[in-house]
């Protein structure tokens, strides 16, 4: 039995940008197809435009999502509606595309939505380019009404201490790779979440780090796989097929 302070004891799917098979990631009607599809955990990306607006993007170059050869870090706020982000596949026909929302966006669809949780991570260009102080400040500056919803998860340990320091939200930090290092950082931040992608873990189960954190594995797209680590007691795994692994 893995260890862990969970946020419930049954085992929960979680929907990795929404819908992104069926909707443009991080697309407010993803989001909201996920929830109409019993997501309970929904899994978002941050980044921060050139005047310092948080808006829900993974990339930074904004080439595969909208079509253009163009970071999003340069983008001033007021630009955002000339833009688009489409299926993640360069589909970018009028069906399945998307306006890039704010973060503002987001809280105002939580808000309709209790007993929903969100992890909302901050990427790295964005805490490169304008510091995880800024950057957790403003994020948590537009959250504050539906907080208790969001729980912050980065791969960036400076920005989850800054979010330590300056609340009390529950984190999430997503590790790069399998080594003494990055187990170090873990026992420090000591976060409720550890995301890791299911491929790094290590073959003997019993090496699995021990904390009172919950495992995350990411991304789990098939029956098969999803069955395997449920048999090994991990209680969050994130899937880009919510609807089909809902299903079985």
């Amino acid at each position: 039995m893995l260890t862990g302070l969970l946020v419930s004891k049954d085992f929960s799917l979680i929907a990795h940008r929404g819908l992104p098979s069926e909707f443009p990631e991080n697309s407010l009607p993803g989001i909201q197809a996920a929830l109409e599809a019993g997501a309970q955990f929904v899994e978002l990306d941050i980044q921060f435009t050139h005047d310092g607006v948080p808006v829900l993007y993974h990339d930074e170059n904004m080439e595969r999502l909208s079509g253009i050869n163009r970071s999003i870090l340069d983008l001033e706020s007021n630009e955002l509606k000339k833009f688009s982000v489409g299926l993640a596949d360069g589909q970018m026909q009028q069906k399945t595309s998307a306006e890039i929302p704010r973060l503002e966006e987001l809280v105002a669809l939580i808000s309709n939505w209790p007993q929903r949780y969100f992890f909302l991570e901050l990427k790295r260009h964005s805490v490169e380019r304008y510091g995880a102080e800024f950057c957790v400040k403003e994020i948590l500056k537009i959250i504050q009404p539906i907080a208790s919803s969001c729980i912050p998860i980065s791969f960036e340990h400076e920005a989850l201490i800054a979010f330590r320091n300056n609340g009390d939200l529950p984190i999430g930090w997503v590790i790069r790779e399998w080594n003494k290092q990055q187990h170090e950082i873990a026992d420090e931040l000591d976060p409720e979440y550890l995301f890791c992608n299911y491929k790094r873990l290590p073959e003997n189960i019993d090496e699995l780090w021990q904390g009172n954190w919950n495992w995350v594995l990411y991304s789990i797209d098939d029956i098969k796989t999803l069955k395997k680590y449920r048999a090994l007691g991990f209680r969050f795994i994130e899937t880009n097929k919510l609807r089909l692994l809902n299903e079985k």
